[in-house]
Order: C-alpha cells, then sequence, then structure tokens
C-alpha cells in the first residue's frame, strides 16, 4: 500500500493516466486527429484514462495503491464527482500522471506535438510503479476552485500585531520622557520658589502648585513605564512573524495536502469485495466524458 502525491501542470484543461506500454506502436507519428481519435478507443479498451479540468493550469493528484483515499471531511465536502472503479492496463508496470498534452511513447522525451522538453519540466507530471497487468481505478474530482479562489490578504497578522506593540511601546516611552522632562521642570521650580520665592524667580505658581506638579508627573512616569513594560511582555510573547520564504512554504505544503484529484488503484485481485460507496453522488460534470471536445494539439516546437 503507498500513497503518492503527484504535481500536474496541464494546458489542454485535461488530465490523463496512462502507461506508455498500452500505445499502439508508431503512435509519436500519428497526426493530431489520429491522435484524438486513437485516445477515445484506448480509453474505451481500458488503456488510457482521461477526464477533463474545465481549465488550464497546475493540480495536485494524490494516488492511493492497494488502499482506499484517506480523504478529510474537510475535502470530503467539496467532492464533485467521483467514479466507479474501472479498468486500466499497465503492461511495463510504469503508470503516467500528466496533462494529455504530455502523451506520448517516451514521456520524458516527448514527441512533435508534445511540449518542448516532455515531463522533464518541473511538475509537469510523475509516474508511479505497479505490478504488471490490469488494475481496478477510481477517480474522484475535488471542487478547489472557491477553496484556492478564497480572499488572501498580503498581511502577516502577527507582523501587524508585533508593528502595533511597537508603536504603543513607543507612544508609551514618549509620555515617559515627557513626564520625566516636566517631573524635573516641577522640581526646579518648587526648587526656586522654596528659596527665593514666587516673586523673586518670577514664578506664576505657589509652592503647593509645584507640589502638586510634581506628583502629577510622578503619575505620568510611573503609569507610562508600567504601560510599556506591559506592552514589552505581550509583544514578547507574540509569535514572531513569518519570512516570505517561510510563508511560501507553508502555502506549498497546505495545497500539496489539499487534492484536486484522488486515484484508487487495486490490482484486480485486491480489488474490495464489498461494494464501496460513493462519498457523494455526482452533480455535473463527468471524470469519463469523451475526449471530442479537445483542440487538435499545435506543434510548440
Amino acid at each position: 500500500m503507498a500513497k503518492h502525491i503527484i504535481e500536474v501542470r496541464c494546458s489542454r484543461a485535461a488530465l490523463c493516466a496512462f502507461d506508455p506500454k498500452a500505445l499502439p506502436e508508431g503512435f509519436d507519428d500519428y497526426k493530431p486527429v489520429d491522435v484524438l481519435r486513437t485516445l477515445e478507443d484506448l480509453q474505451i479498451e481500458h488503456r488510457f484514462r482521461h477526464l477533463e479540468t474545465d481549465e488550464e493550469g497546475d493540480y495536485i493528484c494524490h494516488v492511493y495503491v492497494n488502499e482506499l483515499a484517506q480523504i478529510d471531511q474537510t475535502i470530503a465536502s467539496r467532492i464533485y464527482h467521483q467514479s466507479e472503479f474501472q479498468p486500466i492496463d499497465c503492461p511495463s508496470g510504469r503508470l503516467w500522471f500528466c496533462g494529455v498534452e504530455f502523451v506520448a511513447s517516451e514521456p520524458l522525451k516527448g514527441n512533435e506535438l508534445t511540449p518542448a522538453g516532455g515531463l522533464t519540466a518541473p511538475r509537469s507530471g510523475k509516474s508511479i510503479r505497479l505490478k504488471h497487468g490490469t488494475h481496478q481505478m477510481r477517480i474522484t474530482r475535488i471542487d478547489n476552485f472557491h477553496h484556492h479562489n478564497h480572499i488572501n490578504w498580503p498581511w502577516d497578522w502577527r507582523l501587524i500585531g508585533q508593528v502595533a506593540g511597537t508603536a504603543m511601546l513607543a507612544i508609551f516611552a514618549l509620555f515617559a520622557l515627557g513626564s520625566a522632562v516636566g517631573l524635573v521642570a516641577s522640581v526646579l521650580n518648587w526648587a526656586s520658589i522654596s528659596i527665593f520665592g514666587a516673586d523673586n524667580c518670577n514664578c506664576m505658581m505657589t509652592i503647593q502648585q509645584a507640589e502638586r506638579r510634581i506628583e502629577e508627573m510622578v503619575l505620568f512616569l510611573v503609569m507610562s513605564g508600567a504601560m510599556g513594560y506591559a506592552t514589552h511582555l505581550g509583544l514578547s510573547a507574540l509569535p514572531k512573524p513569518r519570512s516570505p520564504k517561510e510563508s511560501r512554504e507553508r502555502e506549498k505544503k497546505a495545497r500539496l495536502q489539499t487534492p484536486d484529484f484522488v486515484f484508487e488503484i487495486f490490482q484486480t485481485k485486491s480489488l474490495p469485495q464489498c461494494e464501496v460507496p460513493k462519498t457523494i453522488l455526482p452533480h455535473g460534470l463527468s471524470a469519463d466524458r469523451g475526449l471530442a471536445s479537445l483542440p487538435p494539439a499545435p506543434n510548440p516546437r
């Protein structure tokens, strides 16, 4: 039993699973129209599996071999379609998952109709090893369009907390500095009044007012210091903001765990004897539609 995570990039709005050895001899020399007809026939003969994605882009495929898929409940609520188990031939023991435009007798090299470089491009597709022979495959499609296209705010809330906390700390520091300056000025005024008298030092306040001013400045200084220290403790407790690299890595890891397609593959003899119920009945798209809607493949070279 095994689970594989495969990143697939397609430009024809269609994915496929196939064994190159199941393709007819001379397939690479076929014309585009003949390729489409041949792939339709191969799907009927269970030598090729095709499924449409409705649009081009990057897709995540989770492939389970000889075990039922373990789909998270949150993901299960977005299941769009689930096919029945159907046979697929794998004569060479290597099954490829890629965009339909990469189908070739040698997928890594490609041919005149496939994109330049074949499946050597990053995230273009991948193969898995299976036992030789016929296997049973079930495909489940997950509707992740709204899940992946939700509003993704560009800022990090932890960074906002750090900035806001630092700004508050700076404000309290200014209050403390102002209180300290006011305290010094009040003490000097009090000293001047005490020694020279209010008339001789040209002061507009009495000694009682100066003492009250000192008390106020001391209170402001203590409060500013206390609030600043509390803000410092709060900043220390906040988690550090993620770096852009860390954020990208977390997003990629989360994306890899959110499949767009789930493949369950069983050897014919190991297929569960009991009927495996569908998680959600299909409501629109079939994973087994024909290839007639695909446009002829232009020569990218």
